[in-house]
């Protein structure tokens, strides 16, 4: 895809007030972009370490592996967002795995490219510093959200966390790609105790139920259900 046409859009997913726009634009400018199609793998769990990854348009699944089980859905990620961080900070084969969930637009900062700039430009390290945070504050939301003792509280405070966006970003409606299957799972319910609490919460306007997706339609009523 034609950088300088997508640079605009893109620019705001890179540029950090910690650091300066010329930095801002070694990094967008060391990065490749791609575009991928719905159901595609970025990577798997246990993957070789790697770049970064800049979620510019699209969704994504992020999958885990704890103790020995197979991997299973317990995060979406909605831009602007990066991920990835921890194959250039430290070199670690990939802890969780990364799918599209509908058409994406990603950039890629190969690891290598990032260890170019590092080299001279020391503040690039604040900046992935301050992505890592992000990622580490959407993990305690929803680690918070899952000690809910209420199943309908639960629910949404789950859903309220799920797109991982952050600050003012986080009362804006969005559509999340998830059936009732993987959020039961999530949120450790079954399907009963889940269908009855994603009905009530319907009922109050708080969220939309579709094929394949639920609809954070009122973020605010979402937010009063989760208590």
């Amino acid at each position: 895809m034609n950088m300088t046409n997508l640079k605009g859009p893109l620019w705001d997913l890179v540029h950090n007030a910690a650091i300066s726009a010329a930095l801002s634009d070694r990094i967008l400018r060391a990065c490749s972009v791609h575009e991928f199609p719905a159901q595609t793998y970025l990577q798997h769990v246990a993957d070789e370490a790697g770049g970064m990854w800049g979620l510019s348009e699209g969704a994504l699944a992020v999958e885990f592996a704890p103790g020995t089980r197979d991997p299973q859905k317990g995060y979406l990620l909605l831009p602007p967002v990066w991920v990835g961080e921890g194959g250039v900070v430290s070199g670690v084969r990939r802890m969780v795995g990364l799918s599209t969930t509908r058409r994406s637009v990603l950039l890629h900062l190969p690891a290598q490219h990032f260890a170019s700039i590092a080299r001279d430009e020391p503040l690039i390290w604040k900046w992935v510093s301050k992505e890592q945070n992000k990622n580490f504050e959407r993990a305690l939301g929803m680690v918070d959200a899952l000690m809910v003792r209420n199943s309908e509280a639960r629910v949404a405070a789950v859903l309220l966390q799920l797109g991982g966006r952050l600050g003012s970003q986080a009362n804006a409606p969005r559509v999340l790609d998830i059936t009732q299957a993987d959020l039961a799972t999530i949120a450790n319910l079954s399907r009963t105790v889940l269908n009855k609490a994603l009905r009530s919460l319907a009922s109050k306007g708080a969220i939309e139920l579709g094929y394949s997706t639920i609809t954070v339609a009122d973020p605010a009523a979402l937010r009063t259900s989760s208590g």
